[in-house]
């Protein structure tokens, strides 16, 4: 493989931020991002299991979307504007 796996995988994100200031904020976003999903080891065992379903159903779904939308407007703001407008 030529590209490691990571930015194969990110794809149009790799090439949208070039700057290495961008590229590490998105990566403390992304480890930021991967945390909330540590709380199954907290829910499941302290609180009531209708808060914890509804946290795994509704919360995590919520906090993707929020996340996926976030992430694009960061990006779109850092992307080169054509200057052939």
């Amino acid at each position: 493989m030529k590209k490691p796996l990571i930015q194969a995988h990110a794809g149009q994100r790799d090439h949208a931020a070039r700057s290495r200031l961008v590229k590490a904020e998105r990566g403390v976003g992304d480890f930021l991002h991967s945390l909330w999903p540590g709380k199954y080891l907290y829910s499941p065992f302290w609180l009531p299991q209708n808060i914890w379903v509804n946290f795994k159903v509704f919360g995590l779904t919520a906090l993707t979307l929020v996340f996926t939308v976030l992430s694009g407007v960061y990006i779109y703001r850092h992307m080169p504007q054509d200057e052939n407008k």
